[in-house]
């Protein structure tokens, strides 16, 4: 065996002796007591040494043979640990060496509240932590707050000439159920035709994405990434086989116009103004703990964004923002760290990236269930009502799938001014 940490597993520290494996709730695993030679020793379980290999540099960490197995051992029943790939004129342990534990058994605390699992590197008191409290599905729907931002009056669409594309007729009749005046169905499918999305990323869930808005007649999608198509960017509905090496954006461009089922109008795609931004990231970090930064520009210009994307295997649909009118990134990020005060400190070293390597996990399937929930959100918003996305998010992970719906509050510490307008709905001030 040559062992080695999981590379889809983001490596954090937590305090000074407690070590974080992963992001998400559902598999990250906190170790705990670290000290710092046991710290520089695990970056040696890189998957390039056998395991005599590792016994013999233990002595430079000050640590014992029988240490190093015990550390294996307990990682490896922790699921951090890997068999990674023999390299060349490897003189370490053969594959099929597997480590024997000589030491306590490992034991592992698990809390739905209390965050991470936590793995002894040596007896030690687990460190409890709290979470932002969230909340399960409601049938009360989105957040006052949220209804209160205006922005969701059904598009107006003046009646075009032509009839509705068949490709779309399945689509239609679907609309004609969840809008049951009459001629809704039709008046919306045109509407969809004049409007002017963005979707930013094109891996596996962005250029899906806009496929999928494509296919249901959103009639300008653009899409916004850089460098080209890798093997695991392929996935239904999105870059194919055959794109790998093309430029992502072209690629997504060509997946967008195979779906779109309006034929092409003199003049090209609507040059309105954009109705709504898809924050698609490959980097899932960036959908699940998203940078404030990023989208300013949207909010500033009070242009409605959805974020969505897989981390580790969790995938994540929300918060659909309304500029001034519901949670945004800045509101979630001030919420976990008020929680969670370590926050930033490992969500700094995540975003750095050194302990970065291989390809970012991402399962197909769990992408394209992200994708289509993420377009279907994005259509109820399009068409005029509220989704349950907004000032809010959808969680949901691997293997099990149990969902989570996760209200966030607008914070009164975040420049956004959707405290400040709930709080004027609300007659509350704060001193």
């Amino acid at each position: 065996m040559h062992p080695m940490i999981k590379p889809a597993l983001r490596r954090s520290w937590r305090d000074r002796h407690t070590m974080q494996m992963g992001v998400t709730r559902a598999h990250a695993v906190s170790i705990h007591p670290v000290d710092s030679a046991t710290g520089l020793f695990l970056r040696r379980l890189d998957g390039t040494r056998g395991l005599d290999a590792l016994r013999r540099e233990a002595h430079r960490f000050g640590l014992s043979p029988r240490s190093v197995d015990t550390l294996v051992a307990r990682l490896t029943r922790a699921g951090l640990i890997d068999d990674g790939p023999p390299p060349p004129n490897d003189t370490g342990t053969p594959r099929d060496d597997h480590p024997t534990s000589t030491g306590r058994p490992r034991r592992i605390h698990r809390s739905a509240d209390a965050g991470p699992p936590v793995v002894h590197a040596a007896p030690a008191v687990v460190l409890p932590r709290d979470r932002p409290p969230s909340s399960g599905p409601s049938p009360s729907g989105p957040p006052a707050s949220a209804s209160r931002a205006g922005r969701v009056s059904p598009p107006g669409g003046r009646r075009r000439g032509g009839v509705i594309p068949a490709r779309l007729r399945a689509d239609q009749a679907s609309l004609s159920v969840v809008h049951p005046e009459p001629g809704a169905a039709e008046a919306r499918l045109r509407a969809r035709r004049g409007l002017r999305v963005v979707v930013r990323g094109a891996g596996r869930v962005g250029a899906s994405v806009a496929a999928l808005l494509s296919a249901a007649g959103v009639g300008g999608v653009e899409v916004v990434d850089g460098g080209c198509v890798e093997p695991w960017d392929v996935a239904p509905g999105g870059a194919g086989a055959g794109d790998v090496g093309r430029r992502r954006g072209d690629a997504a461009v060509g997946a967008v116009r195979r779906a779109g089922p309006w034929q092409a109008a003199r003049g090209g795609r609507p040059g309105g103004a954009v109705s709504l931004v898809v924050l698609a990231p490959r980097d899932g970090l960036a959908a699940y703990a998203p940078d404030p930064e990023v989208a300013r520009r949207y909010r500033e210009a009070g242009i409605p964004y959805v974020y969505a994307g897989v981390l580790e295997g969790t995938g994540v649909v929300g918060p659909l923002v309304l500029p001034g009118g519901s949670a945004c990134a800045g509101c979630l990020a001030a919420a976990r760290t008020e929680a969670e005060p370590e926050w930033p400190r490992m969500l700094a070293q995540w975003r750095a990236g050194g302990d970065r390597e291989g390809v970012a996990a991402c399962d197909v399937a769990l992408a394209t269930m992200v994708t289509g929930l993420t377009a279907a959100h994005a259509l109820t918003f399009l068409d005029g009502r509220l989704p349950v996305c907004t000032g809010a998010r959808l969680e949901f992970a691997l293997p099990g799938l149990a969902w989570e719906l996760t209200k966030l509050d607008p914070h009164p510490r975040c420049g956004c001014g959707a405290a400040a307008a709930a709080d004027r709905d609300t007659g509350v001030a704060h001193v």
